[in-house]
């Protein structure tokens, strides 16, 4: 995208305005053109490719969304170099949600930049202590179903480092719901959009009518957890999303999506559609978790991870609807 740029004069402040925290960019712009809103592109669409990193320009430099998976940070920095963009032109580092392929190479990256970090308030516990993964991600409820598979203790971040490592940051700055963010010619309003991570953020530009998805939407269905949202959280979060006027969306993974309409349709489809699946199974006669987990998600490498906490998600909702009951590890049709 092109903008209008070229500064005269400009002075960031932060201020407290109906208790929301808005940092105001105030500048004199003089003509000029340049690109104020680059992407770089993760390496693919699925798990363990690395978010897409935006980056918008202002006075200062660049403000970054996201940075990838650690031990990547090399092709990030050369695929900005590329742009024009060198790391020390970053000064501000905001991350969607504390998740390794979207802040595990934050520590790196902070190795050649001197950047301020800026996470949700929810999300900034994972940041700093990475092992909290473990509890949102409810790796419990995991081992619970499946820890005979299992000779030793599963750890979360040893699979993390296999993959796509994770590394731990303390943020400068916090934000929480209805916060405004100006990145250049652009204000962001950060949405909390639960689901996949509890303080998972979107970033909606009123003006323009785009939005950062972060993994919400995307080529991609993202998981979710009960701990993180769960699926009552995720269905919430997709509502806010179509009660904004968003012509385009930029997400975490895959390329800007133009059919908003029909991206929300596809997401809240397959969540609705793995709900019917369960109710089908279990008009046939009742099932153990496993049964039904082996019926809802059909790759075997995924029954442990993701697959675990998606059916508990959805039993969550559905026991709280009064459709489905348990008995044990016994579910069963009400």
């Amino acid at each position: 995208m092109v903008g209008v740029a070229g500064v005269a004069s400009c002075w960031m402040r932060k201020t407290l305005k109906r208790r929301k925290v808005i940092w105001w960019l105030a500048c004199s712009w003089t003509a000029g053109t340049v690109e104020d809103f680059l992407t770089v592109m993760g390496e693919g669409a699925s798990w363990p490719s690395s978010s897409n990193v935006y980056l918008f320009r202002d006075d200062r430099g660049f403000i970054m969304v996201d940075v990838g998976c650690g031990g990547r940070v090399g092709r990030l920095l050369e695929e900005m170099r590329a742009k024009g963009v060198k790391p020390n032109d970053v000064h501000t580092v905001l991350l969607t949600h504390a998740h390794p392929d979207h802040m595990g190479g934050i520590a790196e990256f902070l190795k050649y930049a001197k950047a301020r970090v800026i996470i949700h308030e929810l999300e900034a516990p994972a940041a700093m202590k990475p092992e909290v993964l473990e509890e949102r991600f409810d790796v419990h409820l995991c081992v619970k179903h499946y820890g005979s598979f299992f000779t030793g203790h599963f750890s979360l971040l040893s699979y993390f480092e296999s993959v796509c490592p994770m590394s731990k940051v303390t943020p400068d700055e916090t934000v929480r719901e209805g916060d405004v963010l100006e990145f250049g010619n652009y204000s962001f309003r950060i949405l909390r959009t639960p689901g996949h991570a509890l303080g998972h953020t979107s970033l909606y530009e009123e003006r323009e009518g785009f939005l950062l998805s972060g993994d919400l939407i995307g080529a991609t269905v993202a998981w979710y957890s009960p701990s993180s949202g769960g699926v009552i959280g995720y269905l919430e979060s997709l509502r806010k999303v179509e009660r904004l006027r968003v012509d385009r969306i930029y997400p975490s993974h895959g390329p800007e999506i133009t059919d908003v309409k029909e991206a929300i349709c596809r997401v809240k489809n397959k969540l609705l559609r793995r709900e019917k699946v369960i109710l089908q199974a279990l008009e046939e006669g009742e099932k153990t978790f496993k049964e039904l987990n082996q019926t809802l998600i059909r790759k075997p490498q995924l029954l442990f991870f993701p697959g675990t906490v998606i059916l508990e998600s959805h039993l969550i909702k559905l026991e709280g609807e009064g459709k489905v009951g348990r008995r044990g590890d016994v579910i069963f049709k009400v």
